[in-house]
């Protein structure tokens, strides 16, 4: 695998918490022992999520995740973002680079809601996950 993107096994476990339906169409290029692994890893680290969103101005906010949740609140932290990555567990997991645009933070409660935050980003994230699995 590139810089771009973690290990496999912590990439499945982190999609399958926050965004399953994501990682459903890669599930035939991943080994059964990393999808073990992945449910380990899920198991044990489902609260060591976060993100470094970058701004317009080089800017870096990071947030903790919240995986499980499905459901956001908005409380009007719209900004221009350039780039989100993911840090799971305490590791970069993938560097998703997007166009300038502006982004309103989904919270669930004091965490971002990873699902809408992936979903925000999800045809970045496919085009990472297609050059690299």
């Amino acid at each position: 695998m590139k810089s771009k993107i973690g290990e496999i096994h912590n990439l499945y476990a982190f999609f399958n918490l926050s965004h399953p339906e994501l990682i459903r169409a890669y599930q035939n290029h991943i080994t059964n022992q990393d999808i073990v692994a992945a449910k380990l890893v899920a198991s044990s680290h489902v609260n060591n999520a976060s993100t470094k969103i970058t701004t317009i101005d080089n800017i870096d906010y990071i947030f903790p995740l919240d995986l499980t949740s499905r459901n956001h609140q908005s409380k009007g932290n719209w900004i221009w973002v350039t780039q989100i990555d993911i840090l799971f567990p305490e590791k970069l997991l993938i560097s998703v680079p997007i166009n300038a645009q502006i982004f309103d933070i989904p919270y669930s409660h004091n965490k971002v809601c990873a699902h809408w935050l992936v979903r925000n980003v999800a045809s970045e994230i496919k085009e990472i996950l297609n050059s690299h699995l």
